[in-house]
């Protein structure tokens, strides 16, 4: 084996390991953007649902 067979086998693994903590860091990121998106719709039910409860709250106290 010489020194520059040597040296590109070592310049290439570092290239894959890189493209591979690349795929895992894009993975993580789509699966944070997933579950921030999950976090606001269920953020938003509960708005809703609060804004019902607070509805309700009015009218029985209305009939009252």
């Amino acid at each position: 084996v010489n020194p520059e067979n040597e040296q590109h086998s070592l310049g290439s693994g570092l290239l894959g390991g890189q493209e591979q903590l690349q795929g895992e860091v894009k993975w993580a990121l789509e699966r944070q953007e997933a579950r921030q998106q999950a976090l606001e719709m269920r953020v938003a039910a509960l708005g809703r649902q609060l804004q019902g409860a607070r509805e309700e709250a009015r009218a029985a106290g209305q009939r009252l």
